[in-house]
């Protein structure tokens, strides 16, 4: 099964502040809009547009572990991490 990219709408100002909060994390966080980060053995890969779209997809997981469940994290995360609101996945 292809993993279906979770799409995050996202000021440059929501980006900056989200890449401090996992840098602030431990978790080690590519320099430029584009990479990949793991954590607690998922893997996700991100693209950043530069405007206004982030573009997460999981590229590994535990094989106990549900990608649905991953999403949902994902999204809570961002709810939760970004200042004013300014973040709304899709």
């Amino acid at each position: 099964m292809t993993p279906q990219p979770i799409t995050v709408s996202l000021t440059p100002a929501g980006f900056a502040a989200s890449k401090q909060r996992l840098t602030s994390a431990g978790v080690a966080v590519p320099s430029g809009e584009s990479g990949s980060l793991a954590h607690e053995g998922v893997t996700v890969a991100c693209d950043y547009n530069g405007r206004d779209t982030l573009t997460v997809t999981v590229i590994h997981k535990p094989c106990l572990v549900s990608e649905g469940f991953i999403e949902n994290k994902i999204r809570a995360w961002f709810a939760e991490a970004v200042p004013g609101g300014e973040a709304q996945c899709q």
